[in-house]
């Protein structure tokens, strides 16, 4: 990244100098917007590589997402949303897994932020992306988050119109979701309500 960087600028350089003028107080300094667009430009190719070598491994079908973290900490980035899903697009399509709630029990001020993530994140990206935000709970109990909590969060996104839900519900580790029947009760009496 320091050698793309040197060619961009013209300069040699090193990483103690880029980041005591890039992160130096005030006014921006000029090598801040130029460090930004060189870690953008590697973002989007190694987005278009991961595409590529999607597409030679299933070419029908297949859709390629994005997981992203909260709005304040992609912005620090300087991301370029509209690039980064036309990178990562197959035959016109992309997914995005928008943060949106915590994985732990949360009260109504949690539940007004995690409504306000949706609606932010919706003007970054196309409205041909598929939107999946996902229902988190870890560690993964009865505790962490109740069956009500879990449900007001696939309200939430699908009162914001969103296309699917990736639920995170099941301990992923040497179990099978048979050991725990609540979690299917709780998805069996949810579906009729939600649609």
């Amino acid at each position: 990244m320091i050698e793309r960087f040197e060619r961009r600028v013209g300069l040699k350089t090193d990483r103690k100098s880029i980041v005591e003028n890039i992160l130096r107080p005030g006014s921006s300094h000029p090598w801040r917007r130029e460090w930004l667009t060189t870690w953008r430009e590697a973002q989007l190719e190694v987005a278009q590589s991961i595409r590529e070598a999607v597409i030679a491994a299933m070419p029908r079908e297949s859709i390629l997402g994005l997981m992203s973290s909260r709005p304040e900490k992609h912005s620090i980035e300087g991301r370029n949303w509209t690039q980064l899903f036309d990178a990562i697009s197959i035959s016109g399509r992309a997914a995005h897994r928008p943060h949106f709630a915590g994985y732990l029990e949360g009260n109504g001020r949690d539940l007004a932020d995690s409504s306000a993530l949706l609606d932010m994140q919706k003007s970054v990206r196309q409205s041909s992306v598929i939107v999946e935000p996902e229902i988190e709970n870890s560690p993964f109990t009865s505790f962490s988050k109740s069956n009500s909590y879990t449900w007001i969060h696939m309200a939430l996104a699908q009162l914001h119109g969103c296309d699917a839900l990736l639920l995170d519900l099941f301990p992923f580790s040497g179990v099978t979701p048979s050991e725990y029947p609540e979690i299917g009760a709780l998805l069996d009496y949810s579906r009729p309500s939600l649609d």
